[in-house]
């Protein structure tokens, strides 16, 4: 299965330590759309067409740029998923964001969560922001970092309490483990690894 990430902007509301793109609050700018659509228009000739992923970066905290992207891809006919800090998760509001969400052809949202993110927002604010995403019918995936194989940090704990929790009390959930340090984690359940994924970077 091969597909493509798409990284549109590195600006966010979050500090992670652990971000890979380094986004922060005060970076600027976003991936033009035109120049958006024909990486993911090449990367289908190129034989990455089983899905397409935008990520960041928080690019709900730049109006509605990201519905530009899915509207100029609206005729590719493949698994499309976004990437979210779910901080609008006690947001009434964005109900209508996922509605609209739902009309441009997204099928998943990734929610990525962890102790890196936890400063940031709280676990009750995730949930809320699953269960708004399981009502409007998508899949929801939480994406979580780990420093160790071992898990026997205090970070890692926190992280690994956190998804044993979202596994009891949601079904359906898909979970995606990443590493500080590129380990594989065989051990844990519902093991999720990327491969043959073509990255864009704005």
């Amino acid at each position: 299965m091969k597909g493509l990430r798409v990284v549109v902007t590195y600006k966010c509301n979050f500090m992670c330590s652990n971000c890979r793109y380094s986004c922060t609050p005060y970076k600027k700018g976003a991936m033009d759309v035109q120049k958006f659509k024909r990486e993911v228009y090449q990367a289908m000739d190129d034989g990455y067409n089983n899905y397409v992923i935008i990520d960041g970066g928080e690019y709900f905290i730049s109006g509605g740029l990201v519905f530009k992207y899915l509207k100029s891809i609206d005729k590719i006919n493949i698994k499309k998923s976004i990437v979210t800090n779910a901080n609008w998760g006690k947001k009434e509001l964005f109900n209508y964001t996922l509605q609209s969400l739902k009309k441009y052809g997204i099928d998943e949202i990734i929610i990525k969560y962890d102790y890196f993110h936890s400063p940031f927002t709280d676990i009750d604010t995730i949930k809320e922001s699953i269960k708004k995403s399981i009502r409007m019918d998508f899949k929801v995936a939480i994406c979580s970092t780990f420093e160790s194989e071992s898990i026997n940090t205090p970070k890692d704990i926190y992280t690994y309490n956190f998804i044993k929790d979202i596994n009891k009390n949601f079904s359906d959930i898909k979970f995606i483990f990443e590493s500080t340090e590129a380990y594989k984690f065989p051990s844990l359940s519902h093991r999720y690894i990327l491969k043959n994924e073509k990255v864009v970077l704005y």
